[in-house]
């Protein structure tokens, strides 16, 4: 079987604005110290439904606190401040399609975004969302999940998609996951591709495994829960979210 590069990438996912802008600031400065290679920065939905409990609890939070949708571009340029060059946009589909699709992509596309993600959004019924990424120079990354059928894998290579987010578990984030052979079959079958893979990812051994057949390890309500835990703790979010992310890339022998 194909491997793919054993190096050690990692997209961290954050909530924009959660659970406060200060505190986002800390756990982004963390994740990136401690040697997050690309950020995936949601946009907080009411109903995000592909999120687990502690990713969705932030959203609300985030919204709770008045988080608006053109704040969005706001958190990029203090992602980017902070040295994050790679910057994953991810969102359900009713955002870009209220924003105006065509103003959306083209709006990221200016931010300096690298790609755009919807999870909820189908192969077969995007109203334009796709091409419209395409023909604006952005890569929109459609999700592939386990045990996809063929057909909806041909809809996959019909279209130029550099980036593909597998999510390697079915159901919500945040359950951990164990990377058995229908995962690495998925894996193997999008080789050709740039592969993001993602929930459940908890540990550096699951990291490193994932590594021989993905380029790049999905982790998010492992973070969002250390930020959780911290305000809840009134400890300092950027000392966890940095021990947190030191414990993916750097264990403990």
């Amino acid at each position: 079987m194909t491997q793919k590069n054993l190096s050690m990438r990692i997209m961290s996912h954050l909530v924009a604005g959660f659970p406060n802008h200060d505190g986002f600031l800390q756990a982004l400065k963390a994740l990136k110290d401690g040697g997050a290679d690309t950020l995936e920065l949601q946009i907080p939905f009411s109903d995000p439904t592909a999120d687990g409990p502690s990713i969705t609890f932030a959203n609300e939070e985030a919204i709770r606190q008045g988080f608006h949708v053109p704040q969005i571009f706001d958190y990029i340029k203090e992602a980017q401040k902070i040295g994050f060059e790679r910057i994953v946009v991810m969102t359900y589909a009713n955002i870009p399609f209220v924003y105006g699709i065509k103003k959306y992509v083209q709006d990221m596309k200016k931010a300096g975004v690298t790609a755009i993600l919807a999870p909820d959004l189908p192969l077969d019924d995007e109203e334009g969302f796709y091409q419209a990424s395409f023909d604006t120079g952005i890569d929109p990354m459609p999700v592939a999940v386990v045990n996809m059928s063929a057909a909806r894998l041909q809809l996959i290579k019909q279209k130029p998609f550099k980036k593909i987010y597998v999510a390697i578990r079915a159901g919500t984030t945040g359950k951990q996951t164990v990377l058995d052979e229908n995962i690495k079959n998925i894996l193997q079958q999008l080789k050709d591709y740039e592969i993001y893979a993602g929930f459940g990812i908890r540990t550096n051994q699951q990291i490193q495994e994932l590594s021989k057949y993905a380029d790049v390890s999905v982790v998010g309500s492992f973070f969002t829960e250390t930020i959780i835990n911290a305000v809840q703790q009134k400890s300092d979010i950027y000392t966890q979210v940095k021990a947190a992310i030191s414990s993916l890339i750097n264990p403990i022998s």
